[in-house]
């Protein structure tokens, strides 16, 4: 789906789920899971089957997140007009700011940073398809992890994503003007990154330039591009010269999707570097689900600022100093992703390390574990380093990080 450009147009994020105390009755019993943020959306579709545990149980939250939360049970069973009506008389129909929401037997939180939507469906894309992307049954990266859908503005959504150390990875797919174009919700980024988490943001497509508009433009956020199936660059072609994504990233996903639908049990298709950013999110968040079950990790978030700590080390990778952090996870993200191939100088700028796919995401498990080691990217390395640099001198010069929260 192709970018909506407004005065005003919202950030997504996207959280991963995580293990703790359960919620009533007989918790779901899964593997370690991550939580995910996708921030500053539209609204999400609470009764996509999309976001349902797969044995139908209530997720065992973690003990800071139940005692906040306002259950919501939905019907998961009988028509859609019916659910429809049930999620009518909810609280969910009538949400209020501040507050964070569970919808019972699904992986799904809903968090209302503003008023700016008060329905919990009513999206397209943005919301219900790119959490989806994240965690959905079918189509998500992280099937069994935890999504938290931020609705509202970006500042303030982002203000709240940095403020919960229990998120391991948030998404963002679209950007808003609030408080000037470069600054907008850079602070709140910066915030989160620093205390141990992983945020991604879409690159862009078309003619929204995101190098200059925060949180794209911020040196804390991982830029996240579309590729074609073939893994080749969403670049302008002939079917649609208006809509590809040509603008300089840090990690590819792909660029069409399926994706849920909205109003609907089913799916449709979408075009856009705001489906690229949640599911690269939520592969890295999956990743880190598989090495926390792997070495019987149960934290969530980052503790100590480290994601996972254990005590009996392997030989050798990031685990060998018993802790991972979000800048090592990154590390191997980027440097298992998949290059195009040969290419020319300056390849980077536009396709940066290349895309995560599914073998990539398990190259990295298999690195975490010291199993397999990381691949070398020198050229890479110093080209991410000089476009992050960029980025970061334009912040600092504008003061972005000295925004209040």
């Amino acid at each position: 789906m192709s970018w909506r450009w407004a005065a005003a147009v919202s950030v997504a994020l996207l959280l991963v789920v995580s293990p703790g105390l359960g919620a009533a009755g007989e918790p779901s019993r899964s593997r370690p899971l991550a939580v995910v943020a996708v921030v500053g959306e539209t609204g999400v579709d609470a009764l996509h089957p999309e976001y349902r545990t797969r044995d139908g149980k209530d997720v065992a939250l973690p003990a800071d997140i139940a005692r906040r939360v306002v259950r919501v049970a939905l019907p998961s069973r009988g028509s859609r007009e019916a659910r429809e009506a049930a999620l009518a008389r909810s609280a969910l129909a009538r949400p209020r700011v501040g507050t964070l929401y569970y919808v019972s037997g699904t992986r799904l939180l809903v968090y209302y940073a503003t008023p700016k939507h008060t329905t919990g469906r009513q999206d397209a894309f943005h919301g219900t398809g790119t959490s989806s992307l994240a965690v959905g049954r079918t189509v998500g990266r992280a099937p069994e992890s935890l999504a938290v859908a931020v609705v509202g503005y970006p500042q303030d959504s982002w203000t709240w994503v940095a403020a919960q150390r229990w998120i391991d990875v948030a998404s963002a797919s679209t950007f808003d003007a609030l408080t000037g174009l470069l600054c907008d919700s850079a602070a709140a980024v910066a915030r989160f990154r620093r205390s141990g988490h992983l945020p991604f943001v879409a690159a862009g497509n078309s003619f929204i330039e995101t190098s200059v508009i925060s949180p794209g433009s911020s040196p804390h956020a991982v830029r996240v591009g579309g590729v074609r199936s073939d893994g080749t660059s969403a670049l302008p072609d002939s079917s649609d010269p208006t809509l590809y994504s040509g603008r300089a990233y840090d990690v590819g996903g792909l660029f069409t999707n399926r994706i849920a639908r909205a109003g609907s049990d089913g799916f449709t298709t979408a075009t856009g570097t705001s489906g690229s950013a949640p599911q690269v999110a939520g592969a890295a968040a999956d990743v880190l689900a598989r090495l926390r079950e792997a070495v019987g990790a149960r934290d969530v978030g980052a503790r100590g600022g480290a994601l996972v700590r254990i005590s009996v080390r392997p030989d050798r990778g990031p685990l060998a100093d018993g802790a991972l952090t979000a800048d090592e996870l990154l590390e191997v993200v980027l440097h298992q992703a998949v290059p195009r191939g040969t290419q020319p100088a300056g390849r980077y700028a536009v396709e940066g390390y290349g895309w995560f796919t599914h073998s990539a995401a398990d190259r990295a498990v298999a690195v975490l574990l010291g199993r397999q080691v990381d691949r070398t990217r020198p050229e890479d390395d110093l080209a991410h380093q000089a476009a992050v640099a960029a980025r970061g001198a334009v912040a600092e010069a504008k003061q972005c990080e000295r925004l209040p929260f």
